[in-house]
């Protein structure tokens, strides 16, 4: 073979090696890449992947050979420096608690901490403590999007801990305890947790000034939120409490000055909230609908407590047993609620209920709508859809009382006429959801005697229905079409009745499409790194032809 013959052999030779190297670069990189990023995190994937470990212990208490310090310098510790904006992080980890222990306690601690994403379980199944993560005389720990299932007692527990963050956990498992549990602790954020098959969801005792917000406690055997033995001044707001298996929604026991709003109730065997031997709550805007037995109970056991002074106001009370029902207790106000198809009674006062205000309710299509057996209740001003009476003067106001059943005799001298627009609550969607190009479901309630028609709108053209249903496509994709990304839709239904009296509410939702590529050309980082080393790679050969070109040029 001559030595031109050669030289072109070579160089064809020298191209297939850089091609093949600039290909394998491609693939290395990336995932060299993607590796030197994780690095920065002190915890290794061998800890996650290795499955079960020991038991996690750590007690600041002064001189303790367990503190933080000590917790710095184990394989499962994440990082962080223990203050505000870089917490001590525990992060990823699988803890078996081999069935003596908690999984991860924390003791005697105020430095800054989180536990996040672990998966705890098989913790002990002592009465006291025993959780999957358990915080004594702690302050400032976040616990966060962590599983705590199948543990016999508490999911999570605090005992007179402080200023912590309980947030978006889950756990479920048919056992003993509760999914969280405060003791003696206060002042704590609970938000945005799953809680299943506990024997009660959530659980204050003795403790104070704390926000449980936006929980769902579902299918628990006892109660789904139990506050109680002087347990104050909480706030229980936008919880979903539903299907406990034998006891209420909530239970207030022998606390006072709660404050219960905007939750919602379904399906719980006893109450939808229950308020017992305990004063000076308010239950605001809550959802109470299909509990077995009541809506929202307000009562005492004899000789067991005084409970008074209890604020019930702009509840929406719809398919219960009875709706509102109070028994020996006195000084409660019921104002403004809308009492609606509850099989028994609207609202029932029993024995013992006395120098109670029931004034400004809406009672419609009740099995009854009242009953009171106490003593000084004043029922005026309600409005009864039964009321078959006039208002001749046209005042607003029925011109004879409406009589309430039972032994007390009472009556509502001021029975409101029908004067009052249609009542509607939109159930779904829920204000502020982003919605897509599928028209979206719609479930509403709507309330009056004489309802003679509904409709909507979202955008010039009143759409008929008379049934929940969905959104009318054709129009849907027209509005849709003429907006742009994170412009809102605003979706207003409409009611009148024979009268023509005209109610109306609305909701506004947000068009939401796919988001565009970060990298502007539809691509993730790692395909776009790897093209770039591909274009590298061709570069280089077109530099090599060039060179070797060169070369035979120069020696023909």
């Amino acid at each position: 073979m001559g030595e031109k013959s050669l030289k072109i052999i070579n160089t064809k030779n020298h191209i297939i090696s850089v091609i093949v190297i600039s290909i394998c670069l491609g693939f290395i990189i990336p995932v060299s890449f993607k590796n030197i990023c994780t690095e920065n995190h002190k915890i290794s994937d061998d800890i996650y992947s290795s499955g079960p470990i020991s038991p996690i212990l750590i007690d600041d208490s002064p001189g303790s050979s367990n503190d933080w310090i000590w917790a710095s310098t184990q394989p499962w510790f994440y990082g962080g420096s223990g203050v505000e904006g870089d917490p001590y992080m525990l992060k990823d980890l699988i803890i078996d608690g081999g069935g003596v222990s908690n999984c991860i306690t924390i003791e005697n601690s105020i430095s800054y901490f989180k536990i996040q994403n672990c998966t705890l379980y098989n913790a002990g199944s002592g009465m006291n403590s025993d959780a999957g993560i358990y915080l004594n005389n702690v302050s400032n720990g976040i616990l966060y999007l962590n599983n705590c299932s199948n543990i016999m007692y508490y999911g999570i527990s605090l005992y007179e801990s402080s200023h912590n963050h309980v947030e978006g956990n889950f756990m479920n498992g048919y056992d003993s305890g509760a999914g969280i549990n405060l003791h003696l602790s206060h002042n704590n954020t609970v938000g945005n947790n799953q809680i299943k098959y506990k024997y009660q969801g959530i659980r204050l005792e003795t403790s104070s000034n704390n926000l449980i917000m936006d929980n769902t406690v579902e299918e628990n055997t006892n109660y789904g939120i139990l506050v109680m033995t002087n347990s104050h001044h909480n706030t229980i707001s936008g919880n979903t409490a539903a299907n406990q298996t034998y006891e209420s929604g909530i239970l207030i026991l022998n606390s006072d000055n709660n404050y219960i709003s905007d939750n919602t109730l379904l399906f719980n065997p006893k109450a939808g909230i229950e308020i017992d031997a305990s004063s000076s709550n308010t239950i605001a805007n809550n959802m109470v609908f299909n509990n077995t037995e009541s809506g929202i109970s307000v009562w005492t056991n004899l000789g067991s407590g005084n409970g008074y002074d209890n604020y019930l106001t702009g509840n929406v009370i719809h398919g219960n047993g009875n709706g509102i029902y109070l028994s020996n207790t006195s000084d409660n106000q019921i104002l403004d609620n809308e009492v609606v198809n509850n099989n028994q009674i609207g609202i029932a006062i029993a024995l013992n209920v006395n120098n109670s205000i029931i004034s400004n309710n809406y009672l419609l299509t009740n099995g009854n709508h009242a009953f009171d057996h106490g003593l000084n209740n004043d029922w005026n001003g309600n409005y009864w859809d039964n009321y078959s009476a006039s208002d001749d003067n046209n005042d607003g106001i029925g011109d004879i009382p409406y009589n309430i059943p039972g032994g007390s005799n009472s009556k509502d001298y001021v029975p409101i006429w029908d004067d009052r627009d249609p009542i509607i609550d939109i159930m779904a969607p829920l204000h502020g959801v982003s919605v897509s190009r599928v028209a979206p479901e719609f479930i509403v309630y709507i309330y009056d005697p004489y309802l003679d028609s509904m409709w909507y709108s979202i955008d010039t053209e009143n759409i008929p229905f008379t049934a929940n249903g969905t959104i009318d496509q054709q129009h849907w994709e027209t509005l849709w079409d003429a907006l742009e990304q994170g412009d809102s839709i605003t979706i207003t239904f409409y009611a009148n009745d024979t009268f023509g009296h005209l109610g109306l509410d609305f909701v506004e939702v947000t068009k939401e499409t796919p988001s565009e590529p970060t990298n502007g050309i539809g691509l993730d980082y790692g395909s776009a790194l790897f093209f770039i080393m591909i274009f590298s790679g061709i570069s280089i050969v077109f530099v090599m032809i060039k060179i070797h070109s060169k070369k035979r040029i120069f020696n023909s």
